[in-house]
């Protein structure tokens, strides 16, 4: 046998390998099934649309208190998948009367899904975008691979003898009820920005999945209710196509925009931490904004003042960042702490003249008590000892959020011991925000900068 013709062998016997490892027929479920078990899931009425609405409630709420936990459980309770691979099956078989029942009980739930979230979010107390809600205003092609792939597993188990545990997954990764909830937030909150993103990503997903199934029922030759000539057939195909090319090009577009500024947050940083590397000056925070023809950033400084020469000289450096095309915003507070030393003083000789005519017993015992009191008295001032409506000003120019700020000095007391019960004072700013729920990060700026600021080793922040 020649080498040819052992390689032509090889060659066969890997590409019969891969075709049984690959091959969906022998786990096929019956054609015929798989088609009245999809279509048993497009009909919105009776106990499936309360079913949705109670979803969509679960979702809301989900969104509106930022818990992913409750988002995915929605996800898992909502029956939209049904619809939606209907569409994808009777254009795969040509059903063009399932084609219409499809895309009727689709809108209807769509329809349902939004009032019942806009709603919810009319009523609410709380109208916060938080992070989960934010996620589904930008949709790009990152959500049309999800959903196609995802489409595709769905119907490949779907159509396969053993369902295993792969529906629960797919409803969670091609998520439909998200966005439709979304879109209630920015009616209910009157935000044009969350119904129109949110509406983009549900049409992207619904799209595609709907394409999966087209695509997988093509593939697997389902039984085709009508023939059509090539013709039609061809002008179906042409249809389709411009539809899936008509919400591709935005997703593409969108997903260039976010790889853009995620680069330029990158060289923004690097940026920030090699320039403003001061002795002395610490950045207390920092903004970026990218757009292709307008970015900038914002640096906060505390600490030593950088002249404007050096910042000149900073900016200069910002093509070897790749951040030609930016602008640079330079925010510096100004350090007015009165001398505490110099105060100390001043009340130290006021106490000794006040005290030159008393016995020198006397004068003796009144001046341990006087300069007690006056340490005492020192240790007040002391988270005092700033015009504080210079800092109220600096603190609105770097977080306008801030209403008002109360600052004193508190005494703390707890067990610190087994034995004893200790106490030690604290230094406590009280501060109101215009924004019910401050997050986390922007409470420990403030709390490093008033520390900075005034001098002290700790400050704790309480919020109201």
């Amino acid at each position: 046998m020649s080498s040819t013709s052992e390689a032509k062998e090889i060659f066969q016997s890997i590409v019969h390998f891969i075709k049984e490892r690959f091959n969906l027929m022998p786990e096929q479920e019956d054609a015929f099934k798989t088609i009245d078990s999809i279509k048993k899931g497009i009909s919105f009425r009776g106990t499936k649309l309360w079913i949705l609405i109670f979803a969509i409630m679960v979702a809301s709420v989900g969104l509106n208190t930022n818990s992913t936990a409750v988002i995915i459980g929605a996800m898992l309770i909502s029956p939209l998948m049904g619809p939606i691979m209907g569409v994808g099956l009777a254009l795969g078989i040509y059903d063009f009367d399932l084609f219409k029942k499809s895309l009727i009980n689709l809108l209807i739930a769509s329809i349902v899904s939004i009032i019942v979230s806009a709603l919810y979010f009319f009523i609410s107390p709380v109208n916060v975008a938080h992070s989960e809600l934010l996620a589904r205003t930008n949709p790009t092609i990152y959500d049309v691979l999800i959903a196609l792939f995802g489409g595709f597993a769905r119907i490949v188990a779907g159509a396969s003898v053993e369902k295993g545990n792969v529906i629960p997954g797919v409803a969670i990764a091609t998520a439909l009820m998200p966005p439709l909830c979304t879109v209630g937030y920015g009616i209910g909150t009157m935000q044009p920005i969350f119904i129109f993103g949110a509406l983009y990503l549900y049409i992207i997903n619904s799209t595609f999945i709907a394409l999966s199934t087209f695509l997988l029922v093509k593939s697997l030759k389902f039984p085709k209710v009508k023939f059509l000539n090539s013709i039609n057939e061809n002008r179906i195909h042409r249809i389709i196509i411009i539809v899936i090319v008509a919400i591709i090009v935005p997703s593409i577009f969108t997903a260039y925009n976010m790889v853009q500024s995620n680069y330029f947050e990158s060289r923004a940083n690097q940026f920030i931490n090699e320039q403003f590397n001061q002795a002395g000056t610490i950045v207390v925070n920092k903004d970026f904004k990218y757009n292709r023809s307008n970015s900038y950033i914002k640096v906060t400084l505390y600490g030593n003042k950088i002249d404007s020469s050096m910042i000149d000289s900073i900016i200069t450096q910002m093509p070897k960042y790749r951040l030609k095309r930016t602008k640079l915003y330079v925010l510096q507070g100004e350090d007015q702490k009165i001398d505490i030393d110099f105060l100390k003083q001043s009340i130290e000789s006021s106490i000794y003249e006040n005290m030159a005519e008393k016995t020198k017993l006397d004068l003796l015992k009144e001046k341990d008590l006087s300069i007690n009191q006056m340490n005492s008295q020192l240790q007040i001032y002391k988270p005092t000892d700033e015009n504080f409506d210079k800092i109220y000003r600096e603190l609105k120019i770097y977080y306008p959020d801030i209403k008002s700020i109360y600052l004193s000095r508190s005494i703390r007391v707890g067990d610190l011991k087994a034995d004893s019960l200790k106490y030690d004072t604290l230094d406590v700013a009280l501060i109101d925000f215009t924004s019910s729920r401050v997050r986390q990060k922007t409470i420990k700026q403030i709390q490093n900068w008033l520390q900075l600021r005034l001098d002290k080793e700790d400050i704790q922040i309480i919020t109201y």
